[in-house]
């Protein structure tokens, strides 16, 4: 490649003749368009797969502490319960599993959680 500069002039008629073989086709721009939306059509964008399960594992993550803050306090009143039952009356863990657990949070914020046996067995 050489650095010889070149005038304004050489450059148009260096350009012009390497065009030259080119007609003029009024319908070119409106097919080139239509070419361009029929690959990727206008407002429509592709989500990749990778983005996708991000997203989803996002949401999960959100749902997990949601879930956590809003059963936390159920969740540690009924383990304080079990242990307050082996402790008291020697029920373990095992023995527990006869009865059916219900707890509910009370207007103050405290959680009740009541016992009872399970009528089948």
């Amino acid at each position: 490649m050489s650095s010889r500069t070149i005038s304004r002039k050489e450059f148009h008629e260096a350009f012009n003749s390497s065009l030259s073989g080119l007609q003029k086709d009024p319908w070119m721009a409106g097919r080139v368009r239509n070419a361009l939306r029929e690959k990727n059509p206008a407002g429509k964008k592709k989500l990749s797969a990778a983005m996708i399960v991000i997203v989803l594992i996002l949401l999960l993550a959100i749902a997990a502490v949601a879930s956590g803050i809003l059963f936390s306090p159920r969740a540690s009143a009924r383990a304080l319960a079990d242990q307050a039952l082996y402790e008291r009356y020697g029920l373990t863990y095992d023995m527990q599993s006869y009865f059916s657990v219900d707890s509910c949070e009370n207007e103050d914020g405290s959680v009740t959680v009541s016992y009872e046996g399970i009528e089948d067995l």
